[in-house]
């Protein structure tokens, strides 16, 4: 379905995105028989999604081709405020090193509220606020 609605141009296009983040073609190809729906998006979306992982977290291609899932998420409503309160607790040296972030990006809204907000709101009283601070105001 995802490949009927594009035309060869769009899907280039998306391709060419893929590769000046560093991703081989193999591993586009590999992550959309996993996950279609990461050329879905558009060819801005996408750029902006890795822009994110790969600039802004530091992540290896690799990172995000072996979970793809993470390119269908929303990265001002739930990427951003989450990577933003783990930047934080990691700050604060509150975080586990081995915490796997693209795991924590997967859970439900209600799971990540308990394991990483409300755990933490008696040494970070402020995460609650900066959290839905960070929603909002994206």
């Amino acid at each position: 379905m995802v490949m009927s609605g594009m035309d060869q141009r769009a899907w280039e296009r998306k391709l060419r995105v893929y590769r000046n983040f560093g991703f081989l073609e193999d591993e586009v190809l590999s992550m959309f028989k996993r996950q279609s729906r990461c050329m879905a998006h558009s060819a801005e979306k996408i750029e902006r999604m890795l822009g994110f992982f790969v600039n802004e977290l530091g992540w290896k291609p690799s990172v995000v081709s072996r979970c793809p899932n993470v390119l269908n998420f929303c990265l001002e409503e739930r990427i951003v405020p989450r990577c933003s309160v783990l930047k934080l607790l990691e700050l604060k040296g509150l975080l586990d090193k081995d915490l796997n972030w693209v795991h924590v990006l997967e859970v439900k809204e209600k799971d990540f509220l308990e394991r990483f907000i409300n755990k933490y709101l008696d040494e970070v009283p402020e995460l609650m606020q900066m959290y839905q601070g960070k929603m909002s105001s994206n």
